[in-house]
């Protein structure tokens, strides 16, 4: 018997595993910089270059890029900043992991710790925390329909199921021209850059994506001149830029992962030839998987009032989209600065990160904890630190809300935007506000039996004959028409037309008459 079906695709996680590892190197300082000092600001990002499945294990290749500002014995230079990586290779062992499987990699820089050996050298600690998961691509097969309906009855239940419609890895490139304001010095050096992306909004287009956000830039750089005056600027460089995705839409659901994987800056020389630009050449790494909710009718039960049918069925796993909820984490808080630390005369710039430390699911929805890291660089009013760096860990804790949660569900927590705001009270206390963006998708996975083939046999005279010729059938709590026609060997329009009923509703109680069915199937 020829069953229509119709093939369904789905991204199963199964096994996820986490592993933290140290690196620790010295590095010496360039001959073409001066002597250390004192540290006034440090910074890292774990940037993964390659991931592979082999047996029982996940092989990672990664960078730890630094970026070190510090104070130099130099008089006319005293602000320099040194910029280096720490290359790593790391076995993670999962169980049961084929090669060449189909793995996702995230690397976390947990702790940054930045010494000064002697003047002509540092050290570098770091934790980094790796998070392996695997991701398995099923293609199913689901009875939907019977070729030949021809004396066959069948239970047809809808079912929403989430189907994988793009699996895809990408980049996106920012190219911009940054120029100075009138009464800002020409650019002779830069001394430090810190970048950060803010995407702003994910739009399903017509076989594209549209990506709407902002890279905030701070920049720290050196005059023109005999003083070598050091000035900043802080920039907000907006963005709307068109990912190419052949095959989506509007309607779809879209769980996209971004990260700035590079920003490369260059000064450039305006059209008076004077160098007031800079260009910005930023890279965005772009994990893109969109998914489509579908209705589906699934084949769950046959019979035939003309032969012997026997459905074969085996288990399958669906997903269902219980949620894809946004939130906004609003946070303030103030601090002051620590008695050995220098007075503040004017903040130069506040960025930070956003570091999730446990999800749990309440009542209502997903609760997360975690901590805002807000790194303050700010003027001070001791002259042989001019410049200071201030650390700030502010915790938070947030609820999304989203119903329907069970054991059996799945979430992913994503941070977004992350707005920062700092501003100076007076020489002692700086206020930061913050809002982060923060999503949870989630998604429940069931199992599910599907018929895959129909056996057919020739029809069992003798159980026919043990049905009686006549029955008055008192409808009880869990009938249906379906099931009083599968136990008496009725199709459920006969039991329909023999009664008069206009619709397949039965209330408890209600009275049918049956009547064996004695022709002989050909």
């Amino acid at each position: 018997m020829e069953l229509i079906k119709k093939n369904i695709h789905m991204m199963v996680n199964d096994r996820k595993e986490m592993t933290q590892i140290t690196l620790d190197d010295d590095m010496n300082v360039p001959d073409n910089r001066p002597d250390m000092i004192n540290l006034i600001q440090q910074k890292g990002d774990i940037v993964l270059e390659e991931v592979k499945a082999n047996e029982n294990q996940a092989w990672i290749k990664g960078n730890l890029n630094f970026l070190v500002m510090y104070i130099s014995d130099n008089e006319e230079r005293r602000i320099q900043s040194i910029e280096g990586k720490i290359p790593f290779e790391e076995y993670v062992h999962m169980e049961g992991l084929k090669a060449g499987e189909q793995i996702r990699a995230e690397g976390e820089l947990e702790d940054l710790r930045i010494g000064i050996i002697n003047s002509r050298k540092m050290s570098i600690q770091a934790v980094v925390t790796l998070q392996v998961t695997t991701e398995e691509m099923l293609e199913e097969e689901i009875s939907v329909d019977i070729a030949d309906k021809n004396g066959m009855e069948f239970w047809k239940n809808p079912m929403e199921i989430m189907e994988l419609r793009i699996n895809k890895k990408d980049m996106l490139r920012i190219k911009e021209e940054i120029a100075l304001s009138n009464g800002k010095n020409n650019i002779h050096e830069i001394v430090w850059k810190d970048t950060s992306l803010n995407i702003k909004e994910i739009k399903l287009l017509q076989g594209k994506i549209n990506v709407c956000g902002a890279l905030n830039l701070f920049v720290l750089y050196r005059g023109e001149g005999d003083e070598n005056k050091l000035d900043w600027i802080n920039e907000e460089v907006a963005f709307t830029k068109e990912l190419e995705c052949s095959g989506c839409s509007e309607g779809m659901v879209p769980e996209i992962r971004s990260r700035l994987r590079s920003c490369d800056m260059e000064m450039k020389a305006d059209y008076d030839g004077e160098e007031r630009i800079i260009a910005l050449d930023a890279v965005l790494d772009m994990d893109v998987k969109i998914y489509e909710e579908e209705l589906v009718e699934l084949v769950e039960d046959v019979y035939s009032t003309a032969m012997e049918v026997e459905p074969q069925t085996n288990a399958l796993r669906f997903q269902r989209l219980v949620g894809n909820n946004m939130s906004k984490c609003r946070i303030s808080e103030r601090m002051r600065i620590k008695g050995e630390e220098p007075r503040i005369l004017q903040i130069c710039n506040g960025s930070g990160k956003a570091r999730i430390d446990m999800v749990e699911t309440g009542a209502n929805g997903v609760v997360i904890e975690g901590t805002l890291e807000v790194m303050v660089l700010y003027v001070g009013a001791d002259d042989n630190i001019p410049f200071y760096g201030k650390m700030i860990q502010i915790p938070f804790n947030q609820q999304i809300d989203m119903n329907d949660l069970k054991k059996s569900t799945v979430y992913s927590v994503e941070v977004g935007t992350l707005q920062i705001n700092t501003t100076m009270i007076d020489s002692e206390e700086i206020e930061i506000k913050a809002v982060i963006d923060m999503s949870v998708m989630a998604v429940e996975e069931f199992e599910k039996d599907v018929i895959y083939e129909i056996s057919q046999a020739p029809l069992d005279y003798e159980r026919l004959e043990n049905i009686a010729g006549i029955v008055v059938y008192v409808v009880g709590e869990n009938d249906s028409l379906w099931s009083i026609g599968k136990k008496y060997l009725l199709g459920v329009e006969e039991i329909k037309e023999l009664n008069h009923l206009e619709s397949n509703v039965l209330k408890k109680g209600d009275r049918l008459i049956l009547c064996k069915n004695i022709s002989t199937p050909a």
